[in-house]
């Protein structure tokens, strides 16, 4: 009976522990990014989605903060509006997605509360030219220990050679939000 106490209070601790303290790499499955630029008249909304972010973070949880880092790519020939040729154009000669193929954010590491909304900076590397950026970001964690991190992040076209889109009249303005979902389990 005393070891059937102390085995269960072992479980208990050990269960405990894996919950309060956890750190390791945490791998990238279902991520997603997502694009919002705005038109020049500003009716114009073009939103765009790409199912292809990958990567790896470190997370480093203690109760109820964390710490997390990590480098993600994005496939842009996976990137899609909606509209074909808007597509094409995008692709062949905006991104150049051929030469290129991906965009990578290096997330330097930042700590917070679990849940709720931090402020993160890292380097976008996008046609080969790697600027700061800075946004937000909100890292949750299930009891089975699986994270979900969603982020946004301003930039700017002219700030990378991808050159303002324009056409038949309508131009991109130069300042593009990008939105980041991932969730992934620590190893």
């Amino acid at each position: 009976m005393k070891m059937r106490k102390l085995s269960m209070i072992a479980i208990l601790t050990l269960a405990l522990a894996s919950l309060t303290a956890h750190a390791g790499e945490v791998t990238v499955k279902d991520g997603k990014v997502r694009f919002l630029a705005v038109g020049k008249p500003s009716l114009l909304k073009i939103k765009g989605e790409g199912q292809s972010l990958n990567g790896s973070a470190t997370a480093d949880v203690k109760g109820d903060q964390a710490k997390i880092g990590g480098t993600f790519t994005v496939d842009l020939k996976g990137l899609k509006t909606g509209i074909g040729m808007r597509d094409h154009h995008m692709q062949e000669k905006y991104l150049e997605s051929e030469k290129f193929p991906q965009a990578t954010l290096k997330l330097a590491p930042f700590s917070g509360k679990l849940g709720s909304e931090q402020e993160f900076k890292g380097d976008l590397t996008l046609k080969g030219v790697t600027k700061p950026v800075t946004g937000k970001a909100t890292v949750t964690q299930s009891k089975a220990g699986e994270f979900e991190v969603k982020a946004t992040f301003p930039i700017k076209l002219t700030d990378y050679p991808v050159g303002v889109p324009t056409f038949a009249g309508v131009t991109v303005a130069d300042d593009v939000t990008v939105e980041t979902e991932f969730t992934g389990h620590a190893k």
